[in-house]
């Protein structure tokens, strides 16, 4: 009688690899886009609304410091991964979901 090892996957279901590359990817763009959007995001606040252009000339370190910037790209880094992962979550149940799970386990290797 052969005796199957317990699993030791961290989810009790099977996820597509595709879906853990994909999360991959997100994390190492984001924060790359995250810090692009920064640099246009505050430079269009300073545009558009006169009473922040006038703080930043009283205090022009403020906006224009690294610790402000880094916070900022942390923030959106955590906005576009939210807006990414309902996203995904969409496309994942739009594209079959748990009930493709069939196809998933035959995309995997026969060493398991």
């Amino acid at each position: 009688m052969l005796l199957r090892k317990p699993s030791r996957d961290p989810f009790p279901w099977r996820v597509h690899p595709i879906w853990r590359g994909i999360g991959c990817i997100l994390l190492i763009i984001l924060p790359v886009v995250a810090y692009g959007f920064s640099d246009v995001i505050i430079a269009w606040a300073l545009a558009s609304n006169e009473t922040l252009a006038q703080g930043a000339r009283a205090n022009p370190a403020l906006l224009t410091s690294p610790y402000f910037k880094g916070l900022f790209t942390l923030v959106l880094t955590i906005l576009l991964y939210l807006i990414f992962s309902i996203l995904g979550s969409i496309v994942y149940s739009l594209a079959g979901g748990p009930l493709n799970e069939e196809v998933a386990t035959m995309t995997r290797g026969r060493y398991e």
